[in-house]
């Protein structure tokens, strides 16, 4: 055997031993993806089971907290509305007030004057 056939022998053999390597890691790396996607399915599975109570719960909490600001917003409808009466009674009154003391000081100021006239 020459040097050449020694090399090509040489090449050839670890050449099969690479590949025989490179293809048993390739099967290692596919059984941990299965395992890898077997966990990922059974990780969908429980949130899956999980997420159902939890949206019903939030669900009505939210209903709950919505029926809350309905019932404050009517309330605070009902104040402003009593407020808004409140005020108007009270500024017809004093501008009724207000003008009937105009109109007895002007007319106890007339009869002063005419008084004081004579």
């Amino acid at each position: 055997m020459n040097g050449l056939d020694t090399a090509l022998t040489f090449l050839a053999y670890t050449c099969v031993i690479l590949f025989t390597l490179l293809t048993g890691f390739i099967i290692k790396l596919a059984v941990d993806l299965m395992g890898l996607i077997k966990s990922y399915r059974e990780l969908a599975d429980t949130i899956n089971e999980e997420l159902e109570p939890t949206l019903t719960e939030l669900k009505k909490a939210l209903d709950n907290i919505n029926s809350l600001a309905l019932a404050t917003d009517k309330q605070f409808s009902a104040i402003k509305t009593s407020l808004g009466s409140a005020y108007n009674l009270a500024y017809a009154v004093g501008t009724k007030v207000t003008g009937g003391a105009f109109s007895l000081l002007s007319g106890f100021l007339a009869g002063l004057k005419l008084f004081l006239k004579k």
